[in-house]
């Protein structure tokens, strides 16, 4: 019976696939969590597990518990709805086993968006995109290294596995037995193109896209040499849009919570500083920036 092959590079490949997707998918999830603040909560919420709970289930409701105090947790529909799709009860639910019954005069829920759907579906859809354009970019450096493929009989195939990992650690000198019959090996070259920046430009665009899903600033950094205050305006009006629903809500439910138990919290997106993001492209043109303090302290002044 023949000995199994322990397949080391396809669990190397594995790892690399899983490693770099969950790279993204934990940047984009933790950039969503902090996209804005939230002011005067009491300090018996937490903010990062309500940001994390609306992120993944769209939805938690605020109350007040008769010993805990001020709580925002899981929020599970229960009951009849109004005219508009409203739940009049539902139930305040945790991972250790705590539940309340609610409805709308003892608790305010918070929704994640207008839609009242969570992020981590396209935090996921995007962080699927962009670990596939890094592999495909390692893949196709590495083959610029490696652009050949052995062909050998059976027998020479160990011998061969040990030369390429020889090769692969950029052994200089690489020693062969006497026997190796070089007759039954052929070398192929795969000339694999170059294509590792292109899928780069690619992937920074996607990356871009996923940003402006989450309604987090960005701007292409390819045009350094100029770009002027409209253009970057122009460019950041998705991002604004797009943080209007998430923001809207919140602040709806702020209103909701103020008003049930005369608090007076808040919650706003960090602003956007277009300043900051604008390129001076000439002496001529009184509409551009620099990207250094000292010389947007100036530009600020001239105007």
């Amino acid at each position: 019976m023949p000995r199994k092959v322990r397949d080391t590079y396809y669990k190397s490949s594995l790892f690399e696939n899983k490693r770099s997707w969950n790279n993204y998918t934990y940047r984009l999830f933790e950039m969503a969590m902090s996209r804005g603040h939230w002011e005067n909560m009491p300090k018996s919420i937490d903010v990062r597990y309500l940001e994390q709970t609306l992120i993944t289930q769209g939805a938690c409701v605020f109350f007040k518990d008769e010993v805990l105090g001020y709580l925002c947790l899981p929020v599970v529909l229960n009951g009849k709805l109004d005219v508009y799709g409203n739940p009049y009860n539902f139930m305040a639910i945790s991972d250790t086993g705590y539940n309340k019954k609610l409805d709308v005069n003892s608790g305010v829920i918070i929704y994640n968006n207008y839609l009242r759907m969570p992020n981590i579906t396209e935090i996921g859809y995007y962080a699927d995109r962009l670990y596939e354009y890094d592999r495909i970019i390692d893949v196709n450096v590495k083959a610029q290294k490696t652009p050949v493929l052995i062909k050998c009989d059976k027998n020479e195939l160990l011998s061969m596995e040990n030369m390429y990992q020889k090769y692969e650690g950029n052994q200089p000198v690489i020693y062969g037995k006497k026997s190796l019959n070089d007759d039954n090996i052929t070398v192929l070259k795969t000339d694999a193109p170059y294509i590792a920046d292109k899928v780069y430009a690619l992937k920074r665009n996607i990356w871009n896209e996923a940003l402006t899903q989450l309604g987090i600033p960005n701007t292409d950094t390819t045009k350094r040499e100029r770009m002027i205050k409209d253009e970057v305006i122009s460019s950041q009006g998705a991002v604004i849009a797009t943080r209007n629903s998430p923001e809207k809500m919140r602040q709806l439910a702020c209103d909701k919570i103020n008003e049930m138990f005369g608090l007076n919290i808040w919650y706003q997106f960090d602003n956007i500083d277009i300043d900051k993001t604008i390129y001076r492209g000439g002496e001529d043109d009184g509409a551009l920036y620099d990207t250094g303090t000292d010389n947007m302290r100036d530009a600020s002044r001239a105007e």
